[in-house]
């Protein structure tokens, strides 16, 4: 049964402000509403607020807290796509005149919905925010994922993973262990972007049993699945309306930096992204969870929650050798990296060319920013990319994060 039929108001007619907070997801958990991002999100938040810009409407606008950004929109390329208007604290308490907006944040949490509540106490200021559901909570959580996976399983004519299993103690988790076959992958209930995983033998050593520990105490349960001898991560991208509508976007092919940390997207056109998987599964395989994924999505989240959602799916090897569909590693609630990859393809990359997006905590940034602007200088083409290096979003001497886009020639 779903946790509430309360849906967003319908202010499909009206722009939107844009705000850009990853790392919401421990704000999700019981006792969270005071939740503070720790200072390293809240870090990134601020050097990559400009993000929006690059996957957001010409109409729409993206909140900064502070107005340094600018000078950065106008040292880019005149080939540049129109973009959204940034809009900074001082604008919204000052007299910059504005047009009614809906907001529209990365990911949704009780704080944020806070945050964009007193954004629209603001005097002479008319901001439409979506009220907060603890449905949202539930929704966002791990075991929804199981579910879908179970709802899938049902559907599929092709073999799919057995569902994970969720543990709240050690004992019961020594029991799994003991029961099957490892490898095992660990995960809490929340977490996001490859965080909040364990790998597992056969045995806990301590410093895994530390982890298993906190994470219990933290999140009251942990999932254990078996641990898949992965080919290729990929990721379908939908988004749903009020009514419980559903519209794909496309497919999206990510990297993780070891075995689980999101580092980039790859920038090429839908259908030679679908045939590196077809050419790995078969078009058939690959057809049948693009059938079935909405027809699942709609059940578990329509009616109750509007906006986007990615699935994160990956090929991997089974005990056979053959190429398998995992078709539902996590479901992430809220705008996606991959998004942003299928926005940037669309509206910046030349047909002929492709390259990768990336999102990277960098010490050096500045310094690398520099070598790769020297290194692979822009070639545009009708207002598209043929190859070349550009940053998303600013890169001066302190900063940390970068995000940028590497177009590589045909």
């Amino acid at each position: 049964m779903k946790p509430s039929t309360k849906t967003w108001i319908d202010t499909a007619d009206r722009p939107s402000l844009h705000l850009f907070n990853p790392g919401y997801e421990p704000g999700l958990l019981p006792g969270s509403q005071y939740y503070m991002a720790p200072k390293n999100v809240c870090r990134m938040r601020e050097e990559l607020a400009l993000l929006p810009l690059w996957y957001a409407e010409e109409y729409d606008y993206v909140w900064i807290e502070h107005s340094g950004s600018l000078d950065f929109l106008a040292g880019l390329p005149a080939e540049c796509f129109r973009r959204a208007t940034p809009v900074s604290r001082r604008d919204w308490e000052g007299a910059t005149s504005l047009p009614p907006l809906q907001a529209a944040p990365w990911g949704l949490s009780s704080q944020s919905i806070h945050f964009l509540e007193e954004l629209a106490e603001v005097p002479g200021r008319d901001l439409v925010v979506p009220p907060w559901q603890e449905a949202y909570a539930t929704l966002a959580k791990r075991q929804t994922a199981a579910h879908c996976l179970d709802k899938m399983r049902q559907r599929a004519r092709q073999p799919l993973p057995e569902i994970p299993c969720f543990l709240s103690s050690v004992e019961e988790l020594k029991a799994y262990i003991t029961t099957h076959t490892p490898p095992f992958v660990l995960k809490m209930p929340l977490s996001s972007s490859g965080r909040g995983l364990l790998r597992l033998d056969d045995t806990i050593p301590e410093k895994e049993g530390e982890w298993i520990s906190g994470a219990l105490r933290k999140q009251g349960s942990i999932s254990i699945e078996k641990r898949f001898q992965k080919v290729r991560d990929f990721a379908l991208e939908y988004q749903l309306d009020a009514t419980g509508g559903i519209v794909y976007h496309g497919i999206s092919l990510f990297e993780t930096a070891g075995w689980k940390t999101y580092c980039g997207n790859l920038l090429a056109g839908q259908a030679e992204m679908e045939g590196e998987i077809a050419d790995l599964v078969g078009r058939e395989a690959l057809e049948e969870i693009k059938t079935i994924t909405p027809e699942v999505l709609q059940e578990l989240f329509g009616g109750v929650y509007a906006g986007y959602l990615g699935v994160d799916m990956m090929v991997y090897t089974d005990e056979e050798g053959n190429h398998r569909i995992h078709p539902c590693v996590e479901i992430n609630m809220r705008y996606t990296m991959g998004m942003v990859a299928i926005r940037l393809a669309e509206r910046l990359v030349d047909p002929s060319a492709k390259g990768i997006f990336r999102v990277v905590y960098d010490p050096d940034a500045w310094q690398h920013h520099q070598e790769m602007e020297r290194s692979f200088p822009l070639k545009w083409k009708s207002g598209s990319i043929l190859s070349g290096y550009l940053p998303l979003t600013p890169v001066i001497s302190s900063t940390r994060y970068r995000a940028f886009v590497l177009i590589l020639p045909a």
